[in-house]
């Protein structure tokens, strides 16, 4: 699957999720998204495996082990 997404935001989103979020608190710390946007994104993130829900919170989602290398190349290539 091809990302449609801009790195940035993914990013920003797989950041927010690092510890565990739920789509409400990302709406909140990134108001520049639609909830139609997040919702596309999440899915495609959750599908590339990214994120993961958190299995011991309902509603929740994590970044996984590939989305914290996502990470840290994003960054790296930000220097």
């Amino acid at each position: 699957m091809k990302s449609r997404s801009d790195p940035k935001t993914i990013a920003r989103i797989l950041e927010a999720t690092s510890f565990g979020a739920t789509k409400a608190e990302l709406m909140v710390k990134l108001p520049s998204l639609t909830n139609s946007q997040l919702r596309r994104i999440f899915a495609e993130l959750v599908d590339k495996d990214y994120l993961r829900p958190d299995p011991s919170e309902n509603g929740r989602y994590v970044t996984t082990h590939k989305g914290l290398l996502f990470l840290k190349k994003f960054n790296g290539s930000e220097k």
